[in-house]
């Protein structure tokens, strides 16, 4: 008994042990704060190149999106110019860039958010297409598929009424208390 509870104590310290090593070597290899200063650097010496400075930082330190925008506008580079970049170089945290632009420069806001719309084409129509926004598709019902038809065909003149007297009834229409059924 005192070695299987020795064994399986064992086990876990190593499993346990081993989860914090893939743990420590999956976090990233470098500091945001270390990349916040290279990119503030590069884009003081040139104000000019500094999309093309976003850019490249972006593409190399992927997971410090947010200390890069704020940097290189706090480095002095043209916000628009800043937005558009880091919006092309990482389309995925457009939300991010936004919130970090505006952090770093409130009153340019209006024209972050036109940099971002230029880039991301608006986000005006959504066309004719459906939306799935959380696995639910947003489109109209077909019309085939209402008219009262209950799960298994159509519903009866009984069903309809009693539907219709527990919609009453939730929607606050009805004050009678409900009945319920009882046995024969």
């Amino acid at each position: 008994m005192k070695k299987s509870l020795l064994k399986q104590v064992l086990i876990f310290l190593l499993s346990f042990g081993s989860l914090v090593v893939f743990s420590i070597a999956a976090e990233t290899e470098y500091d945001c704060s270390e990349v916040a200063k290279q990119t503030k650097a590069a884009v003081s010496a040139k104000p000019g190149a500094a999309a093309s400075t976003v850019t490249k930082m972006i593409g190399k330190y992927g997971n410090c999106v947010c200390s890069i925008v704020k940097a290189a506008i706090a480095g002095g580079g043209d916000v628009k110019d800043v937005v558009t970049a880091a919006v092309k170089a990482a389309p995925k945290q457009t939300a991010v860039v936004h919130e970090c632009a505006v952090a770093a420069s409130p009153k340019s806001s209006k024209a972050i958010s036109a940099a971002i719309d230029a880039v991301m084409g608006g986000g005006d129509d959504f066309g004719t297409e459906p939306i799935v926004v959380s696995g639910v598709y947003l489109i109209a019902p077909v019309a085939s598929a209402g008219g009262g038809s209950g799960f298994f065909g159509p519903l009866t003149e009984d069903e309809l009424a009693a539907q219709q007297a527990l919609i009453d009834r939730l929607l606050g229409r009805d004050t009678d208390p409900p009945s319920t059924p009882t046995d024969p």
